[in-house]
């Protein structure tokens, strides 16, 4: 087995583990444990994405929405990275960066429309004209 055997090979297997415990860690509601096991784990798009949900999870809004913005400029077609982003710009009360991201998770995925009018998230913004142009 190369993958063991190896110093580098190693390195690449546990780092592996670390991101998968984390995402198990983050459907076991373990956040902060979450957080430590992916922040051991690569540095691929999937990792950022989940290290970013684990931190909007836990309510740390700052290093959520970094990460959010570093997935959406690695994997720009990906909608739901623009809209755990609006989430977390709702959940900072910051309706600008929730309008311009729910807008483009709109764009590439329309059915995100009808769930943003439902979504509890977006309670406080679904009357702005903001909020309504970016489901349009």
């Amino acid at each position: 087995m190369k993958a063991v055997d190896g110093g580098t090979s190693s390195d690449a297997v546990k780092k592996g583990a670390s991101g998968i415990l984390g995402v198990l860690d983050i459907k076991d509601g373990k956040y902060d444990v979450a957080i430590q096991n992916l922040s051991k784990s690569t540095d691929s798009s999937e990792v950022v994405y989940d290290l970013a949900l684990a931190n909007l999870l836990k309510k740390d809004f700052g290093p959520a929405k970094n990460g959010f913005d570093k997935y959406k400029a690695a994997v720009p077609s990906d909608s739901w990275g623009f809209y755990l982003a609006a989430v977390t710009a709702a959940r900072q009360g910051d309706e600008a960066t929730l309008s311009s991201n729910l807008k483009q998770a709109v764009t590439l995925n329309r059915s995100l429309a009808e769930k943003a009018t439902k979504d509890l998230e977006f309670a406080n913004f679904v009357n702005s004209e903001n909020f309504k142009n970016a489901i349009k």
